[in-house]
């Protein structure tokens, strides 16, 4: 059954996931998902400020779900004659799949065979199901909403704007972009100060200082940016964070984080958390920081500060593997190193765009069309042809210009 509470860090973390899954095999099922899910945050949790609400409640008028389920007769009266093919196609019953004979709407079986059974072309049975909904939408929304919860949360309005670069790279719908440009921006306003953060974001909000997640997942979604854009103010702003998360939460016993700076604890209760949960453990998404800052930046000493990371959690990987799951995955890339990406020339845009359409997992990007003091784009500018260079520590195969050989030294199947 779905999740009646519809949070920030979920459609976030979904977007990304989609936008994965996606681009690994191109199912036109994850690519509506996707689509609905963004049509969804703009709709119901984007404010006019750029920045997204935290959530919404499951409840309205005192019942779990209410807002979003059916009786099967109020389907029949909302649709007439294009009910039985709805609720075929969404596993309505009158007895209900909920409580108190209302139903989910809940996709599960083949489309093309539900359509088959009731004689309909695929095409038009498609349209049927989607002004159906929008039917339905139309009633629903003279429902009684479920309660907005209206904080905006530095780290989960990270986790979205990740969602929105992984969505852009898969579909280049440049609004998406546009989108999370300007909740980066919203951060930067409203969110930063100075290198410090708040965690929440709102003017008549700022009382809590941020916690070791906000500066992890801002620092990680500024350099995917980064990464995408090439504009290097956001890589700029996730060095200032990373610099000064490593000043003020760093602990000086260990390698670790503490969730809180030193000032804003309270004495004797100054936590660390290091295990993965709803989302992942700030101090292993620092690790991943500290790798892909230290690529970017040839930072040796972030690269020995993650691998010493690495080293104080191990004992935990070995006997506890599911509840580290993002550890592991940082892990993996100190033992298999990223590929380094570097797109240099005057059409460097274009080809980093047709590469990041496909699965690039665990990998460090750059790309400029005009010359660059970034170490892995430095002394790689020509004028007259834009070159990519796939490389590992900083050793490159010989630079090619098309795309799929590019694919092919990363050993992507076109």
């Amino acid at each position: 059954m779905p999740h009646f509470e519809k949070m920030l860090y979920d459609n976030g973390q979904m977007l990304t996931l989609l936008s994965n899954a996606y681009r690994h095999e191109q199912n036109p099922e994850i690519g509506r998902s996707i689509y609905k899910t963004i049509d969804f945050l703009k709709t119901e949790m984007a404010d006019a400020n750029h920045g997204f609400y935290s959530s919404l409640d499951a409840d309205s008028e005192h019942e779990e779900g209410k807002y979003y389920v059916w009786t099967k007769k109020e389907i029949e009266d909302a649709l007439g004659p294009g009910a039985e093919l709805f609720c075929d196609y969404f596993n309505v019953t009158q007895a209900g799949n909920w409580e108190n004979g209302k139903n989910i709407l809940i996709k599960t079986k083949t489309p093309g065979k539900v359509f088959q059974k009731h004689n309909t072309e695929p095409k038009p049975g498609e349209e049927t199901i989607k002004h159906s909904l929008e039917k339905l939408k139309a009633i629903r929304s003279k429902r009684e909403k479920p309660a907005l919860d209206n904080k905006q949360l530095a780290s989960w309005n990270a986790l979205t704007i990740e969602g929105l670069v992984n969505a852009f790279r898969t579909f280049q719908e440049e609004e998406w972009l546009e989108m999370a440009k300007n909740a980066g921006h919203f951060l930067k306003t409203h969110a930063l100060n100075e290198n410090s953060l708040y965690r929440n974001c709102r003017k008549d909000q700022y009382a809590i200082p941020g916690f070791l997640e906000d500066y992890a997942f801002t620092i990680r979604a500024m350099t995917g940016l980064f990464m995408t854009t090439a504009e290097e103010h956001w890589l700029q702003t996730a060095r200032d964070l990373l610099s000064y998360a490593i000043d003020n939460f760093k602990d000086t016993d260990s390698a670790m984080f503490f969730q809180t700076e030193a000032k804003d604890a309270p004495i004797g209760m100054r936590k660390m958390e290091v295990m993965d949960n709803v989302i992942p453990s700030a101090n292993s998404v620092m690790a991943e920081n500290l790798l892909k800052i230290a690529i970017l930046d040839e930072n040796s000493d972030y690269r020995e500060q993650a691998s010493q990371m690495i080293q104080d959690i191990k004992p935990k990987l070995q006997h506890n593997g599911p509840f580290f799951a993002h550890w592991m995955r940082v892990y993996m890339q100190l033992v298999n190193p990223p590929y380094e990406i570097a797109v240099s020339g005057p059409e460097a845009e274009t080809k980093i765009r047709e590469l990041q359409k496909h699965y690039l997992p665990d990998t460090v990007q750059a790309w400029s069309n005009r010359p660059s003091d970034l170490p892995l784009l430095r002394n790689r500018y020509s004028k007259e042809k834009t070159r990519i260079f796939v490389c590992r520590n900083y050793t490159c195969d010989e630079p090619c210009e098309e795309i799929s050989e590019a694919l092919d030294k990363l050993n992507i199947t076109a």
